[in-house]
């Protein structure tokens, strides 16, 4: 499993891959635990909507994932959308939590998330680190 953060900074899209050598396979899942997908229609992509949706940063992002994917020439690509905000942009720790423990139970390839915290949270590096 790879775990990408894709982060914007001044405009740079900065993409992390804690393996190089990854070797992608015929079908990727991919999860998205952001602030949830607008319902719009994204062509040869499966999108399974976990939360309410819509118009968002994880529009965005999706769209960044899938000009990635679409020059590798990967065709058969599922997205999981994991709405993890509350109180409308802000990220709801235990929902990160709860996501972060699905998209590893679902055996995800890529788990993409552009979020931060203020404080360490002890649970979440240990999921990053089962996830690894």
């Amino acid at each position: 499993m790879v775990i990408a953060s894709f982060i914007f900074s001044l405009g740079t899209l900065l993409i992390y891959f804690n393996n190089k050598n990854v070797v992608v396979p015929n079908h990727v899942k991919i999860a998205l635990l952001d602030s949830g997908l607008s319902k719009k229609k994204y062509s040869e992509v499966i999108v399974e909507f976990y939360e309410k949706t819509t118009d968002t940063h994880a529009d965005i992002m999706l769209k960044a994932i899938l000009s990635k994917i679409e020059k590798n020439n990967q065709k058969k690509i599922t997205i999981i959308d994991y709405s993890v905000t509350s109180s409308g942009t802000n990220v709801s720790e235990q929902k990160v939590l709860t996501a972060l423990q699905k998209a590893i139970d679902q055996d995800v390839d890529i788990i993409n998330m552009s979020f931060g915290f203020k404080k360490d949270i002890p649970e979440l590096k240990e999921l990053i680190n089962q996830a690894k």
